[in-house]
């Protein structure tokens, strides 16, 4: 059901952390397209040992000149095979075991929307604190606000629309042009992603 991109550069030390956390999702049915941004530390290194102990597919792309993290998803969505496409950052890591599991049901109770609204944890200096967005519920809301970040969403990937390279605001640009082409939304109040603020 999921195609999970992973845009890295020089993230290598986290890398463990992120993959053990892909590894133990009790929710089995999702390939992985990890997208490297040229990276000179371990990265590659770290993500080959991972690589292989998975059973799923598992894909890689390493960029030969930096294209920055729009340029490493446009990279990823190349690979879009599977219904829903999320994004994950490699410094940052899924909350717990259940995540995929949690947005899969959440999937399925509201009769495939396009989007799902994915709540977060922010962490820094060892303390989390849970983001709830259960309360954007609506494309309006959503456009309006300030958490615009791809992986606050899981999006059909056959409505994915690229991400703007070389620049550090890529987010907020894809997410005017994502919001465009979405009709329906749900909303996980789980918290799904560490936000790694620490890095």
């Amino acid at each position: 059901m999921f195609t999970i991109i992973i845009p890295n550069y020089n993230n290598g030390k986290w890398l463990d952390r992120l993959f053990t956390s892909i590894y133990n999702q009790t929710y089995k049915d999702y390939t992985i397209v990890f997208v490297d941004d040229a990276s000179t530390d371990n990265s590659l290194e770290v993500m080959r040992g991972w690589r292989k102990k998975y059973k799923q597919n598992f894909y890689v792309e390493k960029c030969r000149i930096k294209r920055w993290n729009g340029g490493s998803r446009n990279v990823g969505m190349v690979y879009g095979l599977s219904e829903y496409t999320l994004f994950i950052d490699s410094d940052d890591c899924f909350a717990d075991e259940h995540c995929l599991e949690e947005i899969a049901k959440t999937i399925e109770e509201n009769d495939h929307p396009d989007c799902v609204r994915l709540s977060y944890f922010m962490c820094k200096d060892g303390n989390e604190t849970l983001v709830d967005l259960s309360s954007q519920d609506t494309v309006e809301k959503i456009v309006h606000d300030v958490n615009v970040a791809c992986w606050t969403k899981c999006i059909k990937t056959n409505l994915l629309v690229p991400f703007p390279e070389n620049t550090l605001m890529e987010d907020v640009v894809q997410h005017i042009r994502q919001m465009d082409v979405i009709d329906s939304v749900a909303t996980c109040k789980k918290g799904i992603v560490k936000w790694n603020r620490n890095n």
